[in-house]
């Protein structure tokens, strides 16, 4: 919705049972009643969460949350957005549980212009590469691929029977390609050291005359490490928002009252996470995605120190170059290892881990020995 207008949203349909008190016993009493024993449970589950943010923000019903969302962060940097576009996604996040395209939109501003924003949540340091590889396969995915197709004419060869039909290929249409926009939510770890500023925008500028001459991409990043504010002292819309993805979980009842008189878009937000709303069945879904997640970025992290570890060490003995290379090595093939017993340990099937890792069945049931 434009800037300065009241925020209005479409209500949300709420499932049964309708209130959070009534649907732990019946999660307990389920076959599924041991995630009620190992989670935490809170009454509302964690917007970061790849399947809960593409739930918020990702369908149809809640288009108005995501217009609502965009406008706060892109406020003074964009023109208001008008209307989003859902686009396909590049793979179904209940499938690819470590790297996928969470919500893909072309927008329509107040001027009509259009553009594409990309949205992820990452916990990744090394998130910058990503961030640039889907923002330009966004952008290289709006190519028109050639039609080899027949147009139903065709030829006559010298005996007089018909050739195949063939068409001309026609090239992509480079004049019909949008802008893209990536847009990056940051948590459990702070980007840039030295600020303490929490919303960034880049775009590519001239180096010498600071012109934007190129706007075909450019990249908004939120810090959601650095942002330490009460509900209370978060008075614009896009602290409000960082506000519920930092806190929804730990969301008490008395504050929900305040965020429901003070914002209705950030209302039916907190709706959708209302654990309540799932079945012991999705619930389940949201848990091992949320522990495959968290063992992936586990076994990242110490991988890459005792890569990193083994490598210099490796380099003082037989030169830099080559240390780094084996440590790197070491640190991938252990990588893999330390993802996958990690998801072992959270219950998550072996044909769900050999997806995730790229390990065969009879490694990972070794790992398991």
């Amino acid at each position: 919705m434009p800037h300065g207008q009241p925020e209005k949203a479409t209500p949300r349909v709420r499932r049964e049972p309708s209130h959070f008190d009534e649907f732990v016993p019946n999660l307990l009493s389920s076959k599924h009643g041991n995630l009620a024993l190992n989670a935490k449970m809170e009454r509302f589950l964690n917007p970061r969460n790849d399947l809960m943010f593409h739930k918020v923000f990702g369908t149809e019903r809640n288009k108005d949350v995501l217009i609502g969302f965009l406008n706060a962060v892109f406020e003074g940097v964009h023109d208001p957005i008008e209307d989003v576009e859902f686009l396909p996604l590049h793979q179904n996040p209940e499938i690819a549980v470590l790297r996928q395209s969470i919500v893909d939109v072309k927008c329509t501003d107040t001027k009509n212009r259009t553009f594409i924003v990309e949205m992820q949540c990452y916990n990744d340091p090394d998130f910058i590469k990503r961030a640039c590889v889907y923002a330009s396969r966004a952008y290289a995915d709006q190519v028109v691929k050639p039609d080899l197709k027949g147009d139903g004419a065709s030829e006559q060869d010298g005996g007089g029977s018909h050739r195949r039909n063939r068409r001309i290929p026609k090239g992509p249409q480079y004049n019909d390609l949008k802008p893209v926009i990536f847009l990056a939510i940051l948590y459990d770890f702070v980007w840039i050291e030295n600020t303490e500023k929490y919303v960034h925008h880049n775009k590519i500028l001239d180096t010498k005359t600071h012109e934007h001459n190129i706007k075909e991409f450019s990249y908004s990043f939120i810090e959601l490490d650095k942002f330490n504010k009460t509900f209370e002292e978060s008075t614009s819309q896009v602290d409000k928002w960082c506000y519920f993805f930092k806190n929804a979980q730990t969301t008490g009842s008395a504050e929900f009252e305040k965020i429901k008189e003070s914002s209705p878009l950030i209302h039916k937000a907190y709706d959708e996470l209302e654990l309540c709303n799932y079945s012991p069945e999705e619930y389940e879904a949201y848990w091992k995605y949320e522990m495959g997640k968290d063992a992936y970025a586990a076994g990242i992290r110490g991988a890459e120190a005792r890569g990193k570890a083994e490598g210099l060490a490796e380099g003082e003995a037989i030169g830099e170059t080559r240390g780094k290379a084996e440590g790197l090595a070491e640190g991938r093939a252990e990588e893999k290892a330390s993802i996958a017993r990690s998801m072992l340990s959270k219950g998550l099937s072996p044909e769900t881990i050999r997806d995730c890792t790229g390990l065969s069945i009879e490694q990972i049931k070794a790992l398991n020995s």
